[in-house]
């Protein structure tokens, strides 16, 4: 049974209580350790009623003080003290955690939903356990009544971290290459990006699979011809924010590719993804992933493409995708590719200026942009806002890659689109960027009409939908 818990869409701070109590602050002596969530959940008041688990928790033990800290949500500094007596550990109702603007906020507990209570876990010292006895804790601005910002529901904390929440840590003396992966999302869409992969032994390490979590890795197994990924491994946690914690898995299913060493590639068939923990909603998706390693050498890239046009309320945007393969399919070094825009005015074409006037995050003219060039405000990965005065007269967009490998400079045909600003008028576009319409897109890049399960990209921020 979960507590009900209702959003009041009025000022609190009109009711907001002050405290004349002091923060709880361990003894410097004390030795802070990190405990992991094991069961439980924390559930934030907010208008979805989200679940968001907080990963761990920090507990100080100071003789038969004990001292407990990350409780509280909106104050996750804040201390609480109780008293262990054999095997039960004892928090007093109602401890200040912190205090700002809206009021003072506490820790209370409480089991039947109306009267508040001490907290009380089991508490198993040998084996570093914390288990909840009280079935609700709360994060209050009262210590009179039920009344929760947020809450947990029989949490138990554990010294020794649970094996699927354990990150893959590759060897120090790892040595890596550099691999780019070519697939398909479940759209049919193009997805293209670089990979950190290393062999130790007949151990495989893959990093770079989780776009929300890049540098975290995978393991697999090398057999003969095979490498084996198995499922569930965790990369770690995400905070998006406010009400979300998000952590990611490796799909449950795994994955095996065949691995051929004399081309430097190896293949799977099928689905692969990313998922969140709790939700197992999709994120990254990888069909008939293809990943080839990089050799430098001089190459002509792949046309790249440009999927979209779109104008929103913020400027025009074009979405586009580089290819990290050159035209015959092999991997180019990321290092050594670029792209730049062009534009057609009176059949004229020219490169694309990006200045400072109209882009405050550069501090200098561009022209042509390093791969993956992004400021998380005007540039991004896969796509970019056009802010140019005379935009509107352009007939034409462009995009040519540019790679420079084993000293020589070649480019991609160039890939054109109709500028809508030019072949639609421009009153009809400034009256779309007028509206309220959002920028909707996957991970990706890819445009989207509407918002998806999963992981979205909402006028430039990560969303997810259940």
């Amino acid at each position: 049974m979960l507590l009900t818990i209702s959003v009041v869409l009025i000022s609190i701070s009109a009711f907001a209580q002050r405290s004349t109590a002091e923060l709880v602050t361990p003894p410097e002596t004390a030795n802070v350790e990190t405990w992991y969530t094991v069961d439980g959940a924390l559930y934030v008041n907010s208008p979805t009623g989200t679940q968001s688990r907080q990963p761990s928790i920090h507990v100080a033990i100071d003789g038969t003080d004990i001292y407990l800290q990350g409780l509280a949500y909106w104050f996750d500094e804040g201390w609480i003290k109780g008293t262990i007596s054999g095997t039960t550990a004892t928090f007093a109702n109602g401890q200040l955690v912190g205090e700002d603007e809206y009021g003072a906020e506490y820790i209370c507990g409480t089991n039947d939903q109306q009267t508040l209570t001490d907290i009380v876990f089991e508490f198993n010292a040998e084996e570093g356990i914390l288990a909840a006895v009280t079935s609700f804790i709360l994060e209050s601005n009262t210590t009179t009544s039920v009344n929760p910002y947020c809450y947990w529901f029989m949490p138990t904390f554990s010294k020794t971290a649970p094996e699927d929440t354990k990150i893959v840590v590759a060897p120090e003396d790892l040595v890596t290459d550099e691999w780019a992966i070519s697939a398909k999302d479940n759209s049919g869409n193009p997805v293209n990006g670089y990979l950190n992969i290393g062999f130790d032994g007949n151990d495989v390490y893959l990093q770079g699979l989780c776009t929300s979590l890049p540098q975290a890795w995978i393991k697999g197994t090398l057999d003969g011809t095979t490498i084996t990924f198995a499922g569930n491994q965790y990369f770690g946690t995400y905070d998006y924010g406010q009400f979300y914690y998000y952590e990611f898995f490796f799909c449950p299913e795994g994955a095996t590719f065949t691995y051929d060493a004399a081309a430097n590639k190896m293949s799977a068939e099928g689905e692969i993804y990313i998922y969140t923990g709790g939700s197992n909603l999709k994120g990254d998706v990888y069909n008939n992933p293809v990943i080839s390693k990089v050799v430098e050498k001089a190459a002509t890239p792949a046309t790249p493409n440009i999927s979209e046009v779109y104008d929103s309320f913020n400027g025009p945007i074009v979405f586009f995708t580089l290819s990290t393969t050159d035209v015959n399919g092999d991997a180019m070094v990321s290092s050594k590719l670029s792209f730049q825009f062009l534009k057609e005015v009176d059949q004229e074409v020219t490169p694309v200026t990006f200045a400072p006037a109209d882009y405050p995050y550069l501090t200098e003219p561009m022209v042509v942009f390093p791969y993956g060039f992004e400021d998380n405000m005007d540039f991004f990965p896969t796509y970019i806002y056009f802010k140019q005065s005379d935009y509107s007269t352009w007939e034409r967009i462009g995009l040519q890659a540019i790679y420079e490998g084993a000293g020589e400079c070649n480019k991609s045909d160039i890939y054109w689109i109709d500028n809508p600003s030019f072949t639609n008028g421009i009153s009809d576009i400034m009256s779309d960027m007028k509206s309220d319409k959002p920028l909707i897109s996957n991970l990706a890049g890819q445009r989207l009409t509407a918002p998806r399960q999963g992981l979205n990209i909402i006028n430039g921020k990560k969303v997810i939908i259940k």
